[in-house]
């Protein structure tokens, strides 16, 4: 293999390789974001559970006074 096929192999290698890093950059940006979401979602939910629970032990200590 001539010296000149040899570079061209090597720098078609690094662009598929490239292509690939950028791909899972890019995949995992779009996970992180999904499971920001998701954890977003769960927090409302547990500031709701929260404010609940608040609500019925006032009303439990209300209750027992």
């Amino acid at each position: 293999m001539r010296y000149e096929a040899v570079n061209a192999v090597l720098l078609n290698e690094f662009f598929k390789e490239h292509q690939k890093l950028e791909q899972q950059c890019k995949d995992y940006n779009r996970t992180l974001s999904e499971q920001r979401k998701e954890i977003e979602a769960l927090e409302a939910g547990l500031l709701k559970v929260n404010a609940k629970l608040a609500a019925h032990q006032r009303r439990t200590v209300a209750h027992n006074q």
